[in-house]
């Protein structure tokens, strides 16, 4: 059976094909050929269907084998391509050779092209599979990188011989250095070694590579910002037929997270074995005690059982109150010294008393229920309340049995004091329901009361209304003052809440420093109002706390049943709703509750669940605006602009959603993502041989003040190849809020490396001249604010001039945002503004179409 071989024929002679069919098919090859005589028509061949081959003559009329091959070499096929040709001579098959042909046959010695057509085959076979495995080899590494990038774990060799290391980058990271930033060495390795567990390190070294004992070591390493981290080591040694070590390979671990949850595991088990011990002795002593006195009660009612005189001594020396009372007239018969020295009461005192006089009128009844329920043994009575003689109160708990006393029909009373236990549990009950530190109820509690407020106002058909407040800034006073008085501060609260609140008002502490306030059987919402201008009334007035005189403001919301909600749940989040909503008014205010506050609740829930749906998704995408030469039209650098393509909605422009993702902090991910992008794109650009540009990328506050900021944006530089003096950073003037020292560090190791630092919005934010002096900027660019009104605003003219001057003086590039006009650039021109960027110009491009414009259009426009 033949085998089928797709064969592109590139010849003009229909007598040279059938030629090369005939002797193809005498190979056992079924040739499915196509034939062509033009460039045009084998670039469409080569698009539409596979080839196994290509055939071509050397020279035709209208193509030549060396256009042929060079179209093949365009298309990217890795394709066999055999000449054959009438053509005669070594030279025309050796430039042909190393053109990329990858044989040469001669017409009269067609019996060669078969052999020379298996050879190719089998060799194409041969490069794809080697391909294939650099694929393979290249993921696997990619693979390895990253699981050794999220275990901490690095490898790493030495070769002895040559004193050369290798560090995989994940030995960098652990050791606080970017990837491949310099060459390591074993001296380097020591020199992190923390300076107390070096000589271990060495003698650990010396042992693996002398004594071939084990290198297993766990030891402190110090990074380059001063920090301790502990590391594992772990190696074999690689030694000669000699017995020589000459390579050491192995991996590090960084343990510091390990080492220390087993140090607090270590001390929390300690702590919990304390713990269980002092309890099981706390009960082993309970039940001790327990059993004795079970034991005791028994012997002491086989006593009382025996005889009366075994009753009277067991009576007189328990250590627990006792005492007998008639049944019919409740008087006294007889009490031990315990009873007296408990109660107050003298012996002759307690004779000419009944049970009335100690027990509390409540208390009466259960009491005498219990004893007439009495039939055998002792029986135990709740707990009770006694009276003593100097009016306190008692708690007991009594254990009863009838007995016949000096003829009468009597009750015998053991009588436990249980006062301590009782306030523990009445303390630990009010501990349940109350906040700690205010003694207000707490959430469990206030939600218990609204809920049944709620019930009885939907049976009476009343309204209800629930307060949200939340102190303003209160987080400043913490961490300017302490935790102490903070606490003081919230107790103050309270106590002006609770004097503002009206009788039957409930108010609470839900939180931190939020507090929650409900008022039941309100008839209008005038009542309310009222309350809460009485609030911001009393939070006007100056607070004193230990010396320190402040002032504080709270932020109100308030919702109304049934109006804003008929459940305890609604009601709470909607007030919540509703106090946000009057910290946005600028706060010390009070805001009722309304739909639109809900909606708005839900778009930002709603907002916040996309963006982080569209990060993963990958749904960002980044646009180009060019910067223009103010005196050239050209093109001279470009800002990098995200967009994001929504599935449903389309494109979403930045305003709509980079506050939302400033306020989540999802602005992070979403600047390294744009880094990434654009140095990716102009590398790529640079690659295929465009003109290099300068890039802007705005980075957001969030962004500057991650501690790694340097080393994400030099690890994307690596990863993309591009060169830091195409790259420039925009930042806002909020910067400058931040520690002056950290900000004027990481802009002076960006700059460092070749990158661009503009101010961006120039004017808008906290503009200082004394940052100005501090930062190592670049750029200066005038706000599209200033910039429309140029040509018909005073002020705007005087400030754009200005800012102008001011950067030129301090050796600033200075560029313009939105120019749209012609007189705009006009202005901007004789003022010698160095750029511009604008609609007038180009509005943001995708990347493609960016692409096509600066090679096609540019100069963008006439400044002269």
């Amino acid at each position: 059976m033949k085998t089928p071989l797709r064969v592109l024929i590139v010849n003009d002679s229909r007598d040279d094909v059938e030629l090369i069919l005939r002797e193809l098919r005498r190979g056992s090859y079924e040739p499915v050929f196509e034939l062509v005589e033009t460039a045009a028509a084998m670039k469409t061949m080569l698009e539409k269907h596979e080839w196994d081959i290509v055939l071509a003559d050397h020279s035709m009329p209208f193509f030549s084998s060396s256009e042929a091959l060079m179209q093949l070499q365009l298309c990217g096929q890795d394709i066999p391509f055999i000449i054959v040709s009438d053509s005669k001579g070594e030279d025309i098959a050796v430039s042909s050779t190393k053109a990329g042909a990858h044989s040469y046959i001669m017409k009269d010695k067609l019996e060669r092209l078969v052999p020379a057509i298996e050879r190719e085959l089998i060799e194409m076979g041969e490069r794809r599979k080697c391909r294939r495995a650099e694929g393979f080899s290249r993921k696997n590494e990619t693979r390895l990188a990253n699981a050794q990038r999220i275990a901490r774990l690095g490898n790493w060799e030495w070769d002895i011989v040559k004193n050369e290391c290798y560090w995989s980058d994940e030995v960098y990271r652990i050791y606080g250095f970017a990837p491949q930033s310099f060459r390591p060495t074993y001296e380097a390795f020591l020199n992190i070694v923390h300076d107390d567990d070096r000589e271990f390190v060495k003698k650990s070294v010396h042992d693996a590579l002398h004594e071939r004992k084990p290198y297993h070591i766990d030891c402190r390493v110090v990074l380059p910002d001063d920090s301790v981290r502990i590391v594992h080591e772990q190696a074999e040694v690689v030694f000669d037929k000699s017995g020589r070590a000459i390579q050491m390979n192995g991996i590090v671990q960084d343990i510091t997270e390990r080492k220390q949850f087993e140090k607090e595991l270590r001390v929390l088990n300690e702590s919990l074995e304390r713990h269980v011990a002092n309890r099981t002795a706390a009960q082993m002593k309970l039940n001790e005690e327990l059993q004795m006195e079970i034991k005791e009660r028994k012997r002491m009612e086989k006593a009382l059982y025996h005889s009366e005189e075994q009753y009277r001594l067991l009576f007189e020396s328990n250590p627990h109150p006792m005492w007998i009372y008639d049944l019919e007239t409740l008087s006294f018969l007889a009490v031990n010294d315990a009873a007296i020295h408990h109660y107050g009461y003298s012996r002759e005192e307690f004779l000419s008393m009944t049970i009335r006089d100690v027990c509390f009128f409540e208390d009466i009844l259960p009491f005498l229920d219990c004893v007439s329920k009495v039939t055998d043994g002792f029986h135990t009575a709740g707990i009770l309340r006694h009276r003593k003689k100097d009016g306190s109160i008692m708690y007991v708990e009594t254990n009863s049995h009838t007995i016949t006393f000096a003829g009468r029909h009597a009750g015998i009373v053991l009588v436990t004091d249980v006062t301590e236990r009782t306030w523990m549990e009445e303390k630990m009950k009010h501990l349940a329901f109350h906040d700690n530190l205010t003694s207000l109820p707490n959430r469990i509690l206030f939600n218990n009361r609204l809920t049944q407020a709620l019930a009885h106002a939907r049976q009476m058909n009343e309204m209800l209304a629930v307060m949200f407040l939340d102190l303003d800034r209160f987080k400043i006073i913490n961490d300017a003052l302490g935790h102490t008085i903070g606490d003081q501060l919230l107790c103050e609260v309270a106590d002006r809440l609770k004097s503002c609140a009206g009788e039957g008002d409930t108010v609470a502490r839900f939180a931190g420093d939020k507090f929650t306030l409900f008022m039941a059987g309100i008839t209008q919402e005038d009542y309310v109002t009222n309350i809460a201008c009485k609030i911001l009334d009393a939070f006007k007035q100056t607070w004193i706390i230990r010396d320190h005189e402040f002032y504080i403001t709270a932020s109100v919301g308030i919702a109304v049943y049934p109006s804003h909600g008929d459940s305890t749940e609604t009601l709470l989040r909607n007030a919540n709703a509703a106090m946000y909503y009057a910290k946005k008014q600028g706060r010390n205010t009070y805001q009722f509750y309304t739909e639109a506050m809900h909606a708005r609740s839900f778009e930002k829930m709603r907002m916040e669940y996309n963006l982080r749906r569209a990060l993963e998704r990958e749904e960002f995408a980044v646009y180009y605006q060019p910067l223009v030469n103010v005196n050239t039209g050209q093109v001279v650098g470009m800002e990098a602009l995200v967009r994001w393509w929504h599935p449903e909605r389309g494109l979403v422009l930045p305003e709509e959603f980079l506050p939302m993702s400033e306020n989540t902090r999802l602005i992070v991910f979403i600047d390294e993502l744009v880094l990434y992008t654009v140095c990716e794109q102009c590398k790529a650009w640079q690659d295929a041989g465009h003109q290099p540009l300068s890039v802007a990328v705005n980075i957001s506050t969030h962004t500057f003040q991650q501690s790694n900021l340097v080393e994400m944006v030099l690890s994307v530089l690596q990863k993309t190849g591009l060169d830091p003096q195409f790259l420039g950073l925009e930042i806002t003037e909020s910067i400058a809020m931040q520690d002056m020292e950290t900000i004027v560090s990481k802009l002076e190791q960006l700059s460092s490396l070749g990158i661009q630092i503009s101010i961006d919005d120039f004017g808008t934010g906290f503009s200082s001249l004394y940052y100005l002096k501090k930062f190592p900027i670049h750029k200066l660019k005038i706000s599209q604010h200033f910039v429309n009104g140029i040509t018909t605003d005073q002020n705007d003219k005087i400030i754009v001039s200005s800012v102008i001057a001011l950067a030129q003086s301090l050796k600033f590039k200075v560029v313009a945002e939105g120019v749209e006009n012609e007189e705009q650039l006009v202005f901007l021109k004789q003022r010698q503004c160095d750029e511009m960027q604008g609609f007038l110009f180009c509005k943001p491009l995708p990347a493609e179409a960016f692409e096509k414009m600066v090679r096609h259009v540019n100069p963008v426009c006439d400044t002269q």
